[in-house]
């Protein structure tokens, strides 16, 4: 079980951000999806990332997974990456998996 700081401060990210994810769009509006999401710290705490709220991002899993601790200048610039690399996966899923 989570210590019930971090349940609050992953509220408060997850509120302010409107349940969804920066990098994506993904929107959770269920439970269901909700437990879908992630808090991602922008610049990495690997790399010496702050614990404020600032530097804390609502990811999905996927862009979480995807971005691990890799650095990038904007939001933008790490949205627009994330996003070229799961359309990699796409293509390599639809060519080894689904023919």
């Amino acid at each position: 079980m989570a210590h019930p700081d971090k349940i609050l401060r992953d509220a408060r990210i997850f509120k302010r951000d409107d349940f969804t994810c920066q990098y994506c769009g993904y929107r959770a509006d269920t439970f269901e999806k909700w437990r879908y999401l992630a808090i991602d710290h922008f610049k990495p705490r690997s790399r010496g990332g702050p614990e404020g709220d600032d530097n804390l991002k609502t990811a999905c899993m996927d862009c979480n997974f995807m971005k691990t601790d890799k650095e990038f200048a904007t939001l933008e610039e790490a949205a627009t990456k994330i996003k070229e690399w799961i359309e990699i996966e796409r293509r390599d899923y639809d060519k080894f998996f689904r023919e």
